[in-house]
């Protein structure tokens, strides 16, 4: 017996070492930003070191079917990127802002989305709206205001005629697909848009 305890003492494995949680907040949310914010999200289960992790990551890319296979509009995904967006205590820039989902004709969330994407200093916007409901709705002109805009990819939505100075400094491409955009009276405007490369 003495013989079998000091076997299994001598091929007992060392305790595991966690070196990435060791990892300071900063680079785990950066590494957090790689996946989609769906995958993001399910890490806050591992331990309290990780609960809060995913709310750091400067990105949001979701789509409604991430919520709801069944239902396109659903409430609970439409709470979540309030809730996403409109956090107090979340005071930093965001990088990227990817969105594909039904909007079944209801906009008012987009308004909103789109006004805090411009005060959060947004650098990348991609939104899909496949319910082909909503675009003879023209997205905020405060969009037109976003210095910090580098790309826009927009699909099933209106870009508006903006009707006034345009300030996008730091935007290199625009991208429509299923989109309206009034290119000949827009395009004077695009003064204000000094890195967009044409093609």
């Amino acid at each position: 017996m003495d013989e079998d305890r000091e076997k299994r003492h001598r091929f007992k494995r060392p305790s595991s070492v966690d070196w990435i949680s060791s990892l300071p907040d900063c680079l785990l949310s950066q590494i957090l930003s790689n996946l989609p914010t769906k995958d993001a999200v399910k890490t806050s289960v591992l331990s309290t070191r990780w609960r809060s992790l995913w709310k750091q990551v400067p990105s949001l890319d979701l789509a409604n079917f991430d919520f709801s296979l069944y239902f396109p509009y659903c409430p609970k995904f439409l709470t979540f990127v309030d809730s996403f967006l409109l956090d107090l205590n979340r005071d930093s820039c965001l990088h990227e802002f990817k969105l594909k989902y039904d909007s079944d004709g209801e906009t008012d969330h987009l308004s909103r989305w789109i006004n805090t994407l411009v005060k959060r200093k947004v650098k990348h916007i991609d939104i899909v709206d496949e319910s082909n409901a909503s675009w003879d709705f023209p997205i905020p002109t405060t969009l037109y205001s976003c210095e910090s805009l580098v790309s826009l990819k927009l699909s099933g939505l209106t870009l508006p005629n903006p009707n006034l100075v345009v300030s996008l400094p730091s935007l290199k491409t625009i991208y429509l697909t299923i989109a309206k955009f009034d290119v000949g009276e827009a395009n004077p405007a695009m003064s204000g848009s000094g890195k967009l490369r044409y093609r």
